[in-house]
């Protein structure tokens, strides 16, 4: 079985994409600082 942490691991890149694309798509309501302040905070997560 795969530890949780390994899959988690795996998928931090496509949760960037994911955050880049939604801030690419609605820049008017984020913030650059918020948005790596969040990301961060999940991948420390």
């Amino acid at each position: 079985m795969i530890p949780v942490e390994l899959i988690l691991l795996g998928l931090s890149p496509i949760f960037l994409l994911c955050v880049a694309i939604e801030f690419y798509k609605a820049r008017q309501y984020y913030s650059i600082k918020d948005s790596l302040n969040n990301a961060a905070l999940a991948l420390l997560h």
